[in-house]
């Protein structure tokens, strides 16, 4: 058993194949443009060198990450 690797999911799933990260081609989309809809912006900070706004940035990213962790269980 693997949980799926989409945050906002957690899923526990039997994977078809060892590679498999996620529970369904949803979750891995989701999860793709999940990660695209922060991409820009972070790439502006670190081509900027803002160092402070990219610290920031992360902080809440991981923060959103452990909120829909806390919420799923």
């Amino acid at each position: 058993m693997k949980h799926c690797a989409w945050h906002e999911c957690g899923r526990a799933f039997e994977p078809a194949d060892p590679r498999q990260e996620f529970c369904c081609p949803d979750c891995r989309k989701a999860r793709g443009a999940w990660k695209a809809r922060r991409g820009g912006p972070l790439v502006g900070m670190l081509l900027s060198g803002d160092v402070e706004a990219l610290m920031e940035a992360k902080r809440k990213i991981k923060q959103e990450i452990k909120d829909a962790i806390t919420k799923a269980d």
